[in-house]
């Protein structure tokens, strides 16, 4: 465990800055050179200071990846190709998760969280209030929702691992719904749901007094005025989250692809079905907005296999009512956003965190549960 002294609070800090920079920096590149390498010095280096050493399921999840990845260079050709850049990000990413699991217990990652997602907060009511059609930061909106609901889910494990859960997490709450909103993204609507459901989760199970469930009930109020008040210039912007016609783009886009989907699934090869058609070839005009559609796709039925099992084990968790419960439902539930996101939109070069979780959930080992 990390303690809680201020050189480790550095640390910590180090290690989330560098966690958060990994998992966002995607296909962007300097010159050709994907920042997503610096960060992986810095991540060794923060470990090695924090005393986190490498796990045997790290190496099992890292060495699974790698085997898949050399299968699909042996069947690879001219004519198919596969997505290396993605494969060696997942395989890289692996060693990214187990600080982040750890972190999760410490008060600085709460603070850093909950500062950031109220910032945003503040910048989101002005994009919505001066009529910004799609707001974002750094990030188009499309990742910029999976930014938010991630560092939300994180702030709010870390309040409920730390008990702390009052009229500051409410504030917080609010602030996240509204940077979402402001993206005007049909995606961040859903996110706004799925962050609802798990605020939801957490209250009953947080012990909350009757004095702080009213101050919560407060904020709400408060929020609800805002809205009221500027309901004039969020109004176009609602009504494109929930507007869904065939007629638009977007909309019929996505399920073009599906239907695409179901087309090259059912013409397909053995040989297709088992290594994919590669990401040459784009049987897609472009990435599918789907993650499922295009691991299937371009990489093969079994390498999708993993995030199935990760997403069926994160569904029957929630239903169970299991995902607070233990540390693997801990790091189910931080990646959920971005598992959300990537149903309608990103490619794999947005998603590799889920490639490398779904792999480490693998190979989980009850010791964790045992010594947490």
């Amino acid at each position: 465990m990390i303690r809680g002294c201020f050189s480790h609070n550095a640390i910590s800090a180090g290690l989330f800055i560098t966690i958060i920079g990994a998992t966002f920096v995607g296909d962007y590149s300097i010159n050709n050179f994907p920042p997503f390498f610096l960060f992986l010095p810095a991540l060794f280096a923060l470990r090695w200071m924090a005393g986190i050493s490498i796990t045997i399921h790290e190496m099992a999840a890292s060495y699974f990846l790698a085997l898949w990845c050399s299968v699909l260079a042996l069947v690879s050709s001219s004519e198919v190709n596969f997505d290396y850049y993605a494969f060696a990000f997942a395989f890289l990413f692996v060693f990214f998760i187990e600080p982040l699991r750890r972190l999760l217990n410490l008060r600085i990652t709460m603070q850093m969280t909950g500062i950031f997602i109220l910032a945003l907060g503040i910048l989101g009511a002005y994009q919505l209030i001066s009529g910004v059609p799609r707001g974002g930061v750094v990030f188009g909106p499309n990742v910029y929702y999976r930014v938010v609901g991630f560092f939300f889910i994180i702030f709010l494990i870390s309040s409920f691992k730390l008990r702390s859960f009052g009229l500051y997490q409410a504030t917080v709450f609010i602030s996240s719904v509204v940077a979402l909103a402001s993206t005007g993204s049909r995606g961040a609507f859903v996110t706004i749901l799925l962050l609802t459901f798990v605020t939801l989760s957490v209250i009953p199970k947080s012990n909350v007094k009757t004095t702080v469930k009213l101050s919560m009930s407060a904020v709400f109020v408060l929020f609800g005025i805002f809205l009221y008040q500027y309901w004039s210039h969020i109004y176009n912007l609602v009504w494109r989250i929930f507007y869904f016609s065939l007629e638009s783009g977007s909309s019929l886009t996505r399920l073009k692809y599906v239907d695409i989907f179901w087309s090259y699934i059912s013409d397909a090869s053995v040989s297709q079905l088992i290594f994919g058609d590669g990401v040459s070839k784009r049987v897609f005009d472009f990435y599918p907005h789907n993650i499922f559609l295009e691991y299937i796709v371009y990489h093969g039925v079994p390498f999708a296999i993993p995030i199935v099992i990760y997403s069926l084990s994160l569904v029957t968790a929630s239903i169970r009512g299991k995902l607070l419960s233990s540390e693997r439902g801990f790091i189910m539930l931080a990646f959920s956003p971005i598992l959300l996101g990537a149903q309608f939109s990103g490619s794999m070069m947005e998603s590799y965190s889920l490639m490398a979780l779904s792999c480490i959930l693998i190979f989980w080992p009850r010791t964790i549960e045992v010594n947490r």
